[in-house]
């Protein structure tokens, strides 16, 4: 379950920290189904979460899994989600 105080900016923070270099997607935290697209990048919706969540709430969420329920709070939060297409940082 996704916590519900993890916000728009909080996932706008780690897409700039991902943009500058900052933090980097691991191999095994790519996205394999969607991806979060942003100023015309590709981002891995449930890494997004995991490191929100981490400075958010101080944990990594590791029992999430995604899919559903990520991609619709994404979405809530006014962020485009699109089948997984292979592009940067996914």
């Amino acid at each position: 379950m996704i916590p519900d105080n993890i916000r728009r900016a909080d996932i706008l923070a780690v897409i700039r920290q991902l943009d500058a270099g900052q933090i980097i997607v691991p191999p095994t935290q790519r996205s394999t189904g969607y991806c979060l697209v942003h100023n015309g990048t590709h981002y891995p919706p449930k890494f997004l979460i995991r490191a929100a969540n981490r400075t958010v709430n101080g944990d990594e969420l590791w029992g999430f899994h995604g899919g559903r329920e990520t991609n619709n709070y994404l979405t809530d939060l006014r962020f485009r989600i699109i089948p997984h297409g292979g592009a940067p940082h996914t």
